[in-house]
């Protein structure tokens, strides 16, 4: 057999620098280059070089820094899960709306674009049930009730029998939303943009 032969899987006694010039290590015969590379490895982030390298430093701030800018310009973006109408928070239902902006289902009747409620339909075509109190026609607001006959919360004043409309209050309390028009104490409305009945006319 020829003695100058080397198998693939040994290598010759050898010294092996580390990158920083510091301190070496002996390998000996017979081990395995991926043990070498293991060794070494690991031992040179033992090294007080790789510790103190401050090359390796600047370049961990730097991407943490990238990170960082990253971050900000995803933040300023508006989320996916809100409605995509300008100044609205509210989530998104569908077509990137909420309900009050055209997210949702639509009333099946022609040319009515309120939202469905039940059946299909919106409140005004008959999309609600009714108040279960016998000869009630008015619509029920919860436990099947109309707001007359107890279908709601009570307002969170002592002694106040009467209906919360908006933060817990009734209407005499100042809950609801008042007219836009200054010096008018009457209910404003949605579909008005605000205003009571007689200033949206």
């Amino acid at each position: 057999m020829n003695e100058h032969v080397i198998p693939p899987c040994v290598i010759p006694r050898t010294r092996l620098l580390q990158p920083t010039g510091a301190l070496y290590f002996d390998y000996q015969e017979n081990i395995n280059h991926a043990t070498h590379f293991s060794i070494w490895h690991k031992m040179r982030k033992l090294s007080f070089d790789f510790i103190l390298d401050q090359s390796g430093i600047q370049v961990d701030a730097d991407e943490v820094s990238n990170i960082d800018e990253e971050e900000e310009k995803t933040s300023t973006k508006p989320s996916q899960h809100h409605c995509r109408h300008p100044g609205c928070t509210h989530w998104l239902v569908s077509r990137g709306a909420c309900i009050r902006h055209g997210g949702g289902p639509r009333c099946v009747v022609p040319n009515c674009l309120s939202g469905a409620k039940t059946g299909g339909r919106c409140w005004k075509h008959g999309g609600s049930r009714h108040c279960t109190v016998a000869d009630c026609p008015n619509l029920s607001k919860a436990r099947g009730l109309c707001w007359a006959h107890g279908g709601g919360k009570p307002c969170k004043m002592e002694h106040c029998a009467k209906t919360a409309l908006l933060r817990g209050l009734c209407w005499a309390h100042g809950g609801g939303k008042r007219c836009t028009v200054e010096g008018c104490k009457r209910p404003a409305y949605e579909r008005n943009g605000n205003p009571c009945d007689r200033h949206a006319q």
